[in-house]
């Protein structure tokens, strides 16, 4: 598991780095040397760049965790993982408040915009994000003393710093006349690039430097964690919809749909939700596949549900159409035809009410033959049926002005709830099979797999404490974990 978290860093940092320059080099009226990377959320391709802080934070985010994982004591093993995880949350909260619009891009603005709350908050996220990698390479650069990985360290909290400060001054004197023209982009991108390659590079090298695997138990715990993610993911998707078709200006929840959210100024609010419960969901995915270990629907279930997770985060990555009369002025229809990001938004909706149902029956056939799992088996058929019914209901009612926008919220809201009871259950049973109470009423199956769990477990630490050695640096960023 540690491995795949150092991976999901390094994938985030060099993701985020790659689609900024795609982006600045490609979108139409922005110029990279002058325009903080920021301002690529602007416009009407800005949820792109909103994507891709949101997505790359949670992706570092995960990266820290492994992080915390590999070094486990020593220097900085608080520091360093604290830092580089407040980098993380850093980037998702500049997608989520978006910065002011600055003269000049978008192209119809002529004058700097008043300071609004969100590009506050923005403008905070941002320094958050340059201050923690800067902190984070200083600090780890004291864990590495003596190697050539001290000098890279320090050197990029530096660089990084002296961007930050930088770019800002260059702004102020652009924006104030003194040096029109100023290469406030090109500085800050400096930092970037030097900031984001450090924290993939060192993930990889922690990656690559963990010798052996985990205790087998430890599967057992981190399984606990991704069923949690499927109780958080479902519940956090419900709520926000919940609230935006609730306060969203000039939007009839009972005529339009869900989709419809990511549309207008307050539509980075949906794309968010959309994103981040997906994830949530393709976690949960995972977890389920751990804990049904074998039999019937063990290997289809999860891979089911996690293809409606992958059809979130599509549907949020691809906005729709206006249509369903909202925004304000669109058509009362749905926008059959349009965009390519209309019709890829469509297959994400696609994955999601047709995987949901075929995961509802597959998992209440086997719920079925479990006396202590037969209600679940109902309530998933159930599920499964009326799930589909009520999508039947939304599309025929939204070709006939009819509130298409009820029946699709029961469809969401009746598999959302299910997945979430599911993990629920799941992650009790789990929980007390962890820790080995319980075990003795679990099928034979799973008290098989417990006690080969067990064996295993002792084994591998005998393992271990054969190999640890007394004289072992505690300086050597892999020390400490088996």
């Amino acid at each position: 598991m540690t491995h795949r978290l150092l991976t999901c860093g390094a994938v985030g940092a060099l993701l985020f780095v790659a689609v900024l320059r795609f982006e600045g080099a490609t979108r139409p009226g922005y110029d990279a040397w002058v325009r903080y990377g920021s301002e690529l959320s602007l416009s009407d391709q800005g949820w792109m760049q909103i994507t891709n802080f949101i997505v790359c934070g949670l992706l570092i985010l995960l990266g820290a965790i492994g992080l915390a994982r590999a070094l486990e004591t020593g220097p900085g093993a608080t520091a360093g993982p604290l830092l580089v995880g407040l980098f993380g949350s850093g980037l998702v909260l500049a997608g989520i408040f978006t910065m002011d619009p600055r003269a000049g891009y978008p192209a119809d603005v002529v004058a700097a915009t008043p300071k609004t709350l969100h590009g506050t908050l923005h403008g905070l996220a941002g320094l958050l994000c340059f201050s923690s990698v800067a902190a984070a390479a200083i600090v780890l650069a004291r864990r590495f003393r003596g190697t050539p990985w001290a000098i890279y360290s320090l050197m990029t909290g530096l660089v990084v710093a002296a961007s930050f400060v930088a770019a800002t001054a260059s702004s102020v004197l652009d924006e104030t006349g003194v040096l029109p023209g100023a290469p406030t982009g090109l500085l800050q991108r400096v930092g970037i690039v030097a900031g984001w390659s450090w924290v993939a590079l060192v993930t990889l090298r922690l990656r690559s430097e963990r010798g052996g695997s985990p205790p087998p138990i430890a599967r057992l715990r981190d399984t606990d964690v991704l069923l949690t993610a499927g109780i958080v993911g479902p519940l956090l998707f419900i709520v926000v919809f919940l609230i935006e078709s609730a306060t969203r200006p000039d939007y009839n929840p009972l005529r339009s749909m869900v989709s419809e959210l990511s549309l207008s100024q307050y539509g980075w609010q949906q794309i968010a939700n959309f994103l981040v419960s997906g994830a949530l969901i393709v976690a949960f995915a995972v977890g389920l596949r751990r804990a049904l270990i074998a039999g019937p629907g063990a290997t289809w279930g999860p891979r089911l549900l996690g293809i409606a997770g992958l059809g979130l985060i599509v549907a949020g990555v691809f906005v729709c159409d206006p249509g369903l009369a909202y925004p304000a002025g669109a058509p009362d229809a749905l926008p059959i035809s349009g965009s390519w990001q209309n019709s890829l938004h469509g297959i994400g909706g696609m994955m999601v009410f047709f995987s949901l149902p075929a995961a509802c029956f597959v998992l209440a056939r086997r719920f079925v033959g479990d006396p202590a799992w037969r209600n679940l088996a109902i309530y998933s058929l159930m599920t499964g049926v009326l799930g589909m019914a009520f999508f039947v209901a939304s599309n025929v009612t939204a070709l006939h002005g009819g509130p298409a926008g009820l029946f699709q919220r029961l469809s969401l809201g009746s598999y959302l709830a299910w997945m979430a009871l599911l993990a629920f259950r799941l992650s009790r049973d789990s929980s007390s099979q962890s820790t080995g109470a319980g075990i003795e009423r679990a099928d034979p199956t799973t008290r098989a797999v417990h006690n080969s769990v067990v064996r295993r477990t002792a084994a591998h630490r005998a393992r271990c404490r054969a190999k640890m050695r007394p004289e072992a640096d505690d300086m050597s960023p892999a020390h400490g974990r088996c």
